[in-house]
């Protein structure tokens, strides 16, 4: 009886250490496939972390690119106002100054006519022609910058409208990114 008690004991510990060895088995290949998974999953979280960072950074050099663009459209929008009104002011002065001709002819006819008759002396008629010669010279500047000032101002629209283009550019690109 002492004998089947010890081998039933004996099998009884046979079979635990069978068993605790394939749980082990078991388990080791279940730790196994938790640390993959758990390699896995952190490579790419990493990965992700990563794929951020370079987004993160295109998207603040956009922004950068975008504020440095407007700037300059802030700055050339300026140029191209300065330009228009410095165009229109020469235009008007042109304006004026064809429309002060005929008045002007018509005061040194009439002090000529005076100085023939010897009423007055000939500076005023000097001082009227000199006025008359000023004027031609004023309008004849002013002829040749209107068309300096509209090619200045063309080229100025250009160079605006192409930094209009890059700032779309720049918003298409932000939102390329950010989809």
């Amino acid at each position: 009886m002492k004998r089947l008690i010890v081998c039933t004991v004996a099998g009884l510990i046979t079979i635990c250490i069978l068993g605790s060895q394939q749980s082990y088995a078991q388990s080791d290949a279940a730790a196994k496939r938790a640390r993959l998974t758990q390699d896995q999953i952190m490579k790419e979280l990493l990965n992700e972390v990563q794929q951020l960072r370079l987004e993160l950074r295109r998207m603040s050099i956009n922004i950068y690119r975008a504020q440095m663009v407007v700037e300059r459209l802030r700055v050339q929008q300026e140029q191209v106002l300065r330009l228009t009104l410095e165009q229109n002011k020469v235009n008007t002065e042109i304006s004026e100054l064809r429309s002060a001709r005929p008045g002007l002819k018509e005061q040194i006819e009439a002090l000529e006519k005076k100085w023939e008759t010897g009423l007055i002396p000939d500076t005023e008629i000097k001082a009227a022609k000199a006025a008359m010669e000023r004027l031609n010279n004023r309008e004849q500047s002013l002829v040749e910058r209107e068309p300096q000032l509209a090619a200045e101002l063309n080229a100025e629209r250009g160079n605006l409208e192409a930094l209009k283009a890059r700032l779309d550019e720049i918003e298409r690109e932000i939102l390329t990114i950010g989809k």
